[in-house]
């Protein structure tokens, strides 16, 4: 995990993650978690990848959040005919960070749909999944 503190500590500046580690200590003490992350922000918590486990020449890559994640599923839409969303989903919670313009959903109803973190945190870290509409 030291990439990914020094990655912490390139995007945010060390006195951050300092600030965020102690705080983090203590609140666990208390059972609260994620308190790290909300400190550090979005830059740093959607930060994925370092996985050795699942694909070992990705050991030292991580992958940062797009720039523009509307953008990116708008040309998906419009290349693919795929309506499509980019989400930040772990076991601390959901985040909507861009949709298609065609999908008329707000982002809580979307967050609910994925609450549960269907892709869960297993040997694919980066995985996509499909929700598709009941009939």
């Amino acid at each position: 995990m030291a990439i990914n503190m020094q990655y912490a500590i390139n995007k945010v500046g060390k006195f951050r993650v300092i600030f965020a580690s102690i705080l983090s200590g203590i609140t666990k003490i208390f059972g609260i978690r994620g308190v790290f992350y909300r400190i550090v922000g979005r830059e740093v918590s959607g930060l994925d990848g370092f996985y050795d486990g699942a694909w070992n020449e990705y050991k030292d890559i991580g992958i940062e959040l797009p720039l523009d994640s509307n953008l990116i599923c708008n040309e998906i839409k419009n290349k693919l005919g795929i309506s499509c969303m980019i989400v930040d989903s772990n076991d601390f919670g959901q985040v909507i960070l861009g949709k298609s313009k065609d999908i008329k959903f707000d982002d809580k109803i979307l967050v609910q749909m994925i609450r549960d973190n269907p892709a869960g945190q297993g040997q694919q870290k980066t995985p996509l999944i499909l929700i598709r509409e009941r009939i």
